[in-house]
């Protein structure tokens, strides 16, 4: 593996790490404007986000598993 194909792959999983938190960043800000578009309390728009992260910890070990089966090139 030379030396610019390190540097590649450090950059595509540097910002595939950005997006991530990005989506998590918006997905809390965007709560109390979900809440006054939807007319419903915090309690209730926080299952909101809580739905989404429950989403991405469902779905890293899946991919994990994908990856070790079909193999990750």
């Amino acid at each position: 593996m030379t030396k610019a194909y390190r540097w590649r792959i450090a950059a595509v999983v540097a910002l595939g790490l950005f997006m991530a938190i990005l989506d998590n960043t918006i997905v809390s800000v965007t709560l109390p404007q979900m809440q006054k578009a939807f007319h419903t309390d915090f309690e209730t728009i926080t299952w909101v986000a809580s739905a989404y992260f429950l989403a991405q910890a469902a779905v890293i070990p899946i991919v994990g598993y994908l990856s070790d089966r079909i193999g990750s090139k």
